[in-house]
């Protein structure tokens, strides 16, 4: 992969109807991955249907030290035409996002300082569902060190805990107050080589984040624990 040759990872599971989209960089490792609730989900008790992925690869979207946000939007834009089958990339986003929705773009701070990219994903990334014809108002930044321009008239989000613990299969924790302020999540975590569970990317950056004592959670490789985490209603849905 070379430096000006980014590409995007696009998976839509067919339940809950969540969509993940991974930005792969060849310095920075972002990812941009979305759970979003989705009116046209599949209802696969048996969790027989199988995820739909799509690599999108795009020239010249590394400029120098920047990203050409032209570029990714237009690798945005394929990626969700392709995973809903619509020509028309303001139509597609509207398969999975309802003008209704209050959707959390969330990051993974871990590494934005030092990779510095994340401002300029979520910029490109809202100018692209601004571009669907969805507001400000739809959108909360979790997460962010700094806020794009682009990003006035979002919902303040607010670091810290609900009151109650929510129990899932194995045991319980508090989970972040925003979680229940959003009908949606789009995910952006940060690809990571955890040395406890090895390659660390889109779904354990959606479930630990979340909780307020993930720590006792990493025993056995987070196994059974992130896919528990990960069935909370709260989460899932």
């Amino acid at each position: 992969m070379t430096k000006n040759r980014p590409k995007l990872w696009f998976s839509y599971p067919k339940l809950p109807g969540m969509l993940t989209i991974t930005i792969l960089m060849a310095v920075a490792l972002p990812v941009m991955g979305p759970p979003i609730p989705s009116p046209n989900a599949v209802d696969d008790p048996l969790r027989l249907q199988k995820s739909q992925v799509y690599d999108v690869y795009g020239e010249y979207s590394i400029r120098g030290t920047k990203l050409h946000k032209p570029s990714i939007c237009r690798m945005l834009n394929t990626g969700i035409k392709k995973i809903t089958r619509e020509n028309d990339p303001n139509l597609a986003w509207r398969k999975i996002i309802r003008d209704d929705d209050i959707v959390a773009l969330k990051f993974t701070r871990f590494g934005d300082i030092n990779m510095g990219i994340n401002t300029e994903v979520a910029s490109a990334l809202l100018e692209s569902l601004f571009q669907a014809g969805f507001k400000p108002k739809n959108f909360m930044l979790v997460g962010l060190t700094e806020l794009p321009p682009n990003a006035g008239g979002t919902i303040p989000w607010k670091y810290g805990w609900q009151d109650n613990p929510i129990e899932f299969g194995s045991d319980s924790d508090y989970i972040a107050q925003w979680v229940d302020q959003v009908t949606a999540i789009i995910n952006i975590p940060t690809i990571m080589d955890d040395n406890i569970i090895g390659l660390r990317g889109a779904i354990a950056n959606v479930t630990w984040p979340l909780l307020k004592r993930p720590a006792r959670f990493y025993i056995s490789q987070g196994d059974p624990f992130m896919a528990e985490i990960y069935e909370m209603p709260q989460i899932k849905n």
